[in-house]
C-alpha cells in the first residue's frame, strides 16, 4: 500500500477500495498511478533525472497559454505535450525534451487520467524526492487536451529579461513570480549535445533544493563553459557549473535583484514561495472552480539536510540512448529559461 500524506487535515474524508483515507472521493484514482510512479518511475531514488525532468516537462506544457483571449496559444496545463509531442517536439524549446516524454508517456498509458493531470502530478510527486522542497498543492480533474500548444510559449535563456517578464507577465506571473520559479534551476543540470561530455550542473548542490543557486549565479564568473550553449550561457564560477545569461541578468535586473536577494537570505520564504508559484502553474488554462484539491495525495517532502553539508556533487558521465533514458536522462534545463 502506499503512503500518502497524513499531515494535511482533512474537513472530509473518505476510505478509498484500496483502503487509504483521502480527502475526496475522486482522488482515489490517483492511488494506483502514485503506486506506479514511485515503484517503477521514481524507484526510491533522491532527486533523480527523472523526477527532475517531469518538473521540466509540466513547466513546458503548461506554458502554452495566454491570458489574452484573442491569442490562441493552447489550453495551458493539459498534457498536450505528451499527446502532441509529434508537433511540440519540433519547438525550439522542446528540441531536447523527447526523451523526457518518451519515458512519461508509457506512464501516462498505464491509467485512466488525464495527460494534465497525470503530468502535473508525476512533477509534484518528483519534487518531493528532492531535500527541502516544499510540497506542491495539487489539484485534479483537467479535461484532455485537444489541440497543441503553439511554438514560441517558453523563453529562452537567450531572451532579454524584458521578453521574458512579458511572457510571464502574460500568463498572470509578476517578476517576483519569476524569480521565485527560477529556484527550479536548484536541482538543475544542464543539456548537452555529446554523449561523451560532462554534465554540467546549474550550482553546487544540484540533489537538494536549496537557495545555493542563487547564491552561485552572484559569484563572479571566471570559467568560460560555452563550448556547451554558446548564445545561452555566460561565463561561470565552477568548471562543471554553467550560468544561464538569462538567470545572471535577471538576478541583476532592478525588476527583480531585490527578490532574488531576499530569497537568498530566507530559504523558508523561497519554498513557500515557489510552492506558490508552482501551484498556480499547475493550473493554467483550467477553471479553478472545476478541479478537485487531492493535495493530500502529495507525499510528504524529504526534509532538507542540515546547513552547510549539501555535498558538492561533481559532473557525471551519461549515455543518451534512448535504450538508458530512464536510468540516466539528463535533458532537464536546457532550452527554456525557466522552469
Amino acid at each position: 500500500m502506499v503512503a500518502i500524506r497524513q499531515d494535511i487535515a482533512l474537513a472530509d474524508s473518505f476510505v478509498c477500495p484500496q483502503g487509504q483515507t483521502v480527502q475526496n472521493a475522486e482522488c482515489c484514482a490517483l492511488i494506483p498511478v502514485l503506486e506506479d510512479l514511485q515503484t517503477n518511475y521514481f524507484a526510491g531514488e533522491v532527486c533523480s533525472s527523472v523526477a527532475r525532468s517531469a518538473l521540466r516537462v509540466a513547466f513546458h506544457d503548461a506554458m502554452g497559454w495566454s491570458s489574452n483571449t484573442t491569442t490562441n496559444l493552447g489550453n495551458g496545463a493539459d498534457g498536450s505535450i505528451l499527446v502532441f509531442d509529434c508537433v511540440e517536439m519540433e519547438y525550439a524549446a522542446n528540441e531536447r525534451l523527447g526523451v523526457a516524454v518518451s519515458v512519461l508517456q508509457p506512464f501516462l498509458n498505464n491509467h485512466n487520467i488525464s495527460a494534465g493531470d497525470f503530468l502535473q502530478f508525476t512533477a509534484a510527486v518528483g519534487l518531493t524526492t528532492c531535500p527541502g522542497a516544499p510540497a506542491i498543492p495539487y489539484f485534479f480533474g483537467r479535461p484532455d487536451p485537444i489541440q497543441p500548444a503553439a511554438d514560441g510559449t517558453i523563453p529562452l535563456p537567450s531572451d532579454s529579461v524584458d521578453q521574458i517578464l512579458a511572457r510571464f507577465s502574460d500568463v498572470g506571473f509578476d517578476p517576483t513570480d519569476v524569480v521565485a520559479l527560477l529556484g527550479a534551476h536548484s536541482i538543475a543540470s544542464a543539456d548537452i549535445n555529446d554523449d561523451t561530455t560532462t554534465v554540467p550542473y546549474l550550482d553546487s548542490t544540484p540533489q537538494v533544493f536549496d537557495v545555493e543557486f542563487y547564491k552561485e549565479v552572484l559569484l563572479p564568473g571566471t570559467i568560460s563553459n560555452n563550448s556547451i550553449e554558446p548564445t545561452d550561457t555566460t561565463a561561470s564560477p565552477f568548471t562543471w557549473e554553467i550560468r544561464l545569461k538569462s538567470d545572471a541578468n535577471i538576478a541583476a535586473d532592478i525588476r527583480t535583484q531585490s527578490t532574488w536577494q531576499t530569497l537568498i537570505n530566507n530559504p523558508s520564504t523561497f519554498g513557500s514561495a515557489f510552492s506558490e508559484v508552482m501551484a498556480q502553474l499547475s493550473i493554467l488554462g483550467n477553471d479553478p472552480e472545476t478541479l478537485i484539491d487531492c493535495s493530500d495525495m502529495i507525499p510528504a517532502p524529504m526534509p532538507a539536510p542540515p546547513p552547510n553539508t549539501g555535498a558538492i556533487v561533481e559532473p557525471i558521465r551519461c549515455d543518451k540512448s534512448i535504450q538508458n533514458a530512464k536510468k540516466c536522462l539528463i535533458f532537464i534545463f536546457g532550452g527554456g529559461a525557466v522552469g
